[in-house]
């Protein structure tokens, strides 16, 4: 039920990002994003006008970050296989801190950093390439006996018949997948990792490590840097931009 919850949350709250022509569905964003134009990791926040209405359903942030908690030990409890699946893919992230951390009962808890929540969704057949890890998804019917989609996956011939709660998991960066609605009333949460949220925090490691082993530092605490870089989506007067960054302690 707090995934159940935390979906609607989220779908209520958050901007969608399905908008691609002769696609159709709601798609909203949870958690760690790169955003280049301030070169910087943020989180999704929610959508501006969303913001200034009041909304039923309310969730404080803890009731949030407990949700995920939820969500990821459905696929922890479910096999030996998802446990050891969803286990490789946090360890893969731990080294570049690319990791959702939560306090539960006294014990920190590492989550794949970013979601997504899906709702009567039914879009192309795709690669995620910005992935960084396998896909873990539950799909299930909003309410009961309402509701029927399929996860395609053409390569291998595979429909995976969404109707009672599914978890499915796949590496979406290499395998071609899309969802096909046939009957209103499925409801998803995914989760994964973004690539380039994982690729600035290599970057500021190598400048922590630089700045550990140089006899003679010429970056420290304190210092400002400029970074020179291109927009990840150019309008005709964007060339590049260089942006200040000052060094600060963790």
């Amino acid at each position: 039920m707090s995934v159940r919850k935390a979906s609607s949350y989220y779908m209520n709250n958050h901007s969608n990002v399905k908008v691609t022509k002769h696609e159709s569905g709601l798609m909203v964003p949870i958690g760690l994003r790169f955003y280049p134009r301030l070169g910087a990791i943020v989180n999704y926040q929610k959508c501006l006008q969303k913001r200034k209405e009041k909304t039923l359903l309310e969730m404080s942030d803890r009731d949030q970050h407990l949700a995920l908690v939820d969500f990821n030990q459905l696929f922890m409890e479910s096999s030996v296989w998802f446990s050891r699946s969803l286990l490789h893919s946090i360890k893969k992230l731990k080294g570049c801190n690319n990791i959702l951390k939560v306090k539960r009962d006294g014990q920190l808890l590492n989550l794949l950093p970013t979601y997504m929540v899906s709702n009567l969704l039914h879009n192309s057949m795709h690669i995620n390439g910005t992935d960084a890890t396998s896909s873990f998804s539950i799909f299930y019917q909003e309410q009961i006996n309402t509701g029927l989609s399929y996860l395609v996956f053409p390569e291998i011939s595979l429909a995976v018949e969404l109707q009672s709660p599914v978890l499915v998991k796949w590496d979406g960066a290499h395998t071609l997948h899309g969802t096909i609605m046939v009957d209103s009333g499925i409801t998803s949460m995914f989760e994964s990792a973004k690539t380039l949220v994982g690729k600035r925090r290599k970057i500021s490691e190598a400048f922590k490590n630089c700045i550990k082993r140089s006899k003679v530092n010429t970056i420290f605490v304190g210092s400002t840097v400029f970074v020179r870089d291109t927009f990840r989506y150019m309008s005709k007067d964007d060339s590049w931009y260089t942006i200040e960054i000052t060094l600060y302690p963790k």
